[in-house]
């Protein structure tokens, strides 16, 4: 990778849009049939589940983003989750790589436990991430080699053990038939060892909690690249550790399974959650 150098506005010119961008979702007109109407839920055509949904408060995040962020660095590319705004290579070059609403489901409901995740790639390696959970105004950023903050202020994961941790685990609900066997027997494991688990529905938020240290540890048995571009840069920024359930390194062309821990606990993660 080509050493990146950021214009010097970016990472405030980045905050600026992406909380404009929370707005959105925070003024979404909920009124209609069921409280749902007016969010123009569709599901999506996916043949592996029913249960994967879009809004149109998900297209309209997205569109402001791409079109922002467009103007801030032309030269980028975008890898974003709904149709028709993927026009980057991850590989090369610099590429965005934006999830307008981590937590669709949860949005849906009004649950407030959704998020804005924006990473960007240079030659394939994430050099910035944001993510934005409007509800609480809290704007989690991190810059390759700079260390991660939370509005502004420095974040670092925790130190606890497994023993004494707190473990978010996502249930991959798009894969059920796949993974469901395996995320049971997960959560069986993590139950009976760790301190506690909890499942959040935003993998961008189980990220940022465990880059701030709220939260010891995650994993999930697979995630799609807008899931974690940005995630796992904020908890290896935060001093965390990042990696595929096996150990391989992740990567950002395909879904990938994810464990991300601290140096204490991410050894005795990566053991138990090997079956």
């Amino acid at each position: 990778m080509s050493e990146i150098l950021l214009p010097a506005a970016f990472e405030r010119d980045a905050a600026r849009v992406i909380r404009e961008a929370g707005r959105i979702m925070l003024e979404a007109d909920r009124e209609g049939k069921d409280g749902e109407g007016a969010l123009g839920i569709q599901e999506k055509d996916d043949r592996q589940t029913h249960v994967n949904f879009v809004t149109l408060y998900d297209s309209r995040v997205q569109a402001f983003l791409t079109e922002r962020f467009s103007s801030l660095l032309p030269e980028a590319g975008f890898l974003a989750e709904e149709d028709g705004a993927s026009t980057g290579d991850t590989h090369k070059g610099l590429c965005f790589v934006i999830d307008p609403i981590d937590g669709t489901c949860n949005f849906i409901h009004d649950y407030r436990r959704s998020a804005i995740s924006v990473g960007l790639l240079s030659d394939g390696v994430p050099v910035y991430g944001a993510i934005l959970d409007p509800y609480l105004d809290e704007l989690f950023t991190a810059v390759k080699g700079k260390g991660a903050c939370v509005n502004g202020k420095p974040i670092r994961v925790s130190a606890r053990p497994l023993d004494r941790s707190v473990i978010n685990i996502g249930t991959s609900p798009y894969y059920k038939e796949r993974f469901g066997d395996f995320t049971v027997e997960a959560f069986r494991r993590l139950l009976f060892n760790a301190s506690d688990i909890r499942r959040s529905g935003s993998a961008a938020i189980d990220f940022a909690s465990v880059a701030s240290g709220r939260i010891d540890g995650f994993t999930e048995a697979l995630l799609s690249p807008w899931d974690y571009a940005a995630g796992s840069l904020l908890v290896t920024e935060a001093g965390g550790l990042v990696t595929q359930l096996d150990g391989s390194p992740i990567r950002f062309d395909t879904p990938v399974s994810i464990l991300a821990g601290n140096s204490v606990n991410y050894s005795e993660l990566k053991q138990l959650l090997d079956f």
